[in-house]
C-alpha cells in the first residue's frame, strides 16, 4: 500500500495539468475575484454634476466628500443629458445634480435650494443609501438655519445648544467581531470548489493503469485490492489536503483572510477531502473513459457551486 501511495504521488506531480487545475488555477481565480469584488462594498460611488459652480455647491460637495465611505465622481467629458441617458440605459443607478442658483437660494434664505436626484427607480437598494447621505446634509444646513436664526434672536451658545439639542440620540456600543467581507467567500469558497478536481486526478490514473494493463498484471500479485484502492484514496488524501492548505494560507498571507477557529478548519478540510477523494474512487470504477470523468466532474462542480457558500469558522 505505501508504494501505492508513493507511487501516485510521484505520478501527480509529474503531471503538469494535475498542478494547473488543482494549485495554479484555483489561485488565479481567487486572485481575479477578490480584485474584482474584495473592495466593492467599502464605498459608496455618488455620481454628480455641479451646474452652478460657487463656492457655496463646492463646499456642500465638499462636505457630502468628508462623510466617511462616500466616493465623489463627476464625468467632465460628458454632458447631463448624456448622463441622464446612462442612467435610463442602466449603466448608471443615480446622478446627483447642483443646479444653476442653488448659491443664491441657500445664501437668501427666501426659498429652499433645490437638488436634484436623478435615479433608477429599480435600484432600491443602491439609491437608498445617497437618498440618506443627501437627507443628511439637508438636515446639516437646517440645523444651521435654525441656529443662526436664534442667535439673533438674542439667543446665547449654550441656549442654543440647549434648543437644537434633538430629543432622541443614538449610542454606539462596538464590539470585537470578525469582519467577513468578499475575501472570506472567495478564498473558501473556491478552495471547496476545486478540491473536487481531484476527482478528475484520480479517474485519468485509473483509466491509464486499467488501458495499460497494468490493473491486469496487479492481480497476478499478492497485492490485494483493498490495498490497491487504499493507495490511490490515501494519496489523493494528501494532495487535497496540501491543496487546501496551500489555497487558505495564500488567502490568509495575501489578502488577510480571517482563519478563525484552525482545529476546525482542520476537520472541515479533512471532511472535505473525505468527500472528494471517495467520490473519485467511485468515478473512477463507475466511468469508462477519462472523458466521462471529466464531463461528470464539472457537472459536480459546476453544478454544486451556486448552492456552496462556505464560511470560515470564527
Amino acid at each position: 500500500m505505501r508504494t501505492i501511495i508513493r507511487k501516485e504521488i510521484r505520478l501527480m506531480i509529474r503531471e503538469k495539468g494535475n498542478f494547473f487545475w488543482l494549485f495554479l488555477l484555483p489561485i488565479l481565480f481567487i486572485v481575479m475575484f477578490a480584485s474584482i469584488f474584495g473592495h466593492a462594498e467599502d464605498t459608496i460611488t455618488i455620481h454628480y454634476v455641479d451646474e452652478d459652480r460657487t463656492q457655496v455647491s463646492k463646499n456642500f460637495l465638499d462636505g457630502i466628500a468628508r462623510i466617511k465611505g462616500i466616493d465623489l465622481q463627476t464625468d467632465d467629458t460628458l454632458s447631463l443629458d448624456q448622463q441622464i441617458q446612462k442612467i435610463k440605459d442602466g449603466k448608471m443607478s443615480a446622478l446627483l445634480v447642483v443646479p444653476k442658483g442653488f448659491s443664491e437660494a441657500l445664501t437668501s434664505g427666501k426659498s429652499q435650494a433645490i437638488i436634484e436626484l436623478y435615479r433608477d427607480p429599480t435600484a432600491d437598494q443602491t439609491v437608498a443609501p445617497i437618498q440618506a447621505v443627501l437627507q443628511n446634509m439637508a438636515n446639516i444646513y437646517r440645523d444651521e438655519k435654525l441656529a443662526s436664526a436664534l442667535k439673533r434672536l438674542g439667543k446665547s451658545e449654550p441656549e442654543v445648544r440647549q434648543i437644537m439639542m434633538p430629543p432622541i440620540t443614538m449610542k454606539e456600543i462596538s464590539e470585537n467581531v470578525s469582519k467577513v467581507d468578499m475575501i472570506s467567500q472567495v478564498v473558501p469558497g473556491y478552495t471547496v470548489m476545486f478540491a473536487f478536481f481531484i476527482m478528475i486526478s484520480m479517474t485519468r490514473s485509473f483509466i491509464k493503469e486499467k488501458e495499460s494493463g497494468m490493473l491486469a498484471r496487479l492481480r497476478s500479485t499478492p497485492l490485494k485490492p483493498l490495498s490497491y484502492l487504499g493507495g490511490m484514496w490515501a494519496s489523493s488524501m494528501l494532495v487535497v489536503l496540501l491543496q487546501c492548505g496551500t489555497l487558505l494560507t495564500f488567502g490568509h498571507f495575501v489578502y488577510k483572510l480571517h482563519v478563525g477557529d484552525v482545529f476546525a478548519i482542520v476537520l472541515i478540510v479533512l471532511g472535505l477531502a473525505i468527500c472528494t477523494t471517495g467520490l473519485g474512487l467511485a468515478l473512477s470504477m463507475w466511468v469508462r473513459n477519462e472523458n466521462q470523468g471529466v464531463g461528470v466532474t464539472q457537472l459536480i462542480t459546476m453544478g454544486g457551486r451556486r448552492g456552496r457558500r462556505i464560511m470560515v469558522p470564527v
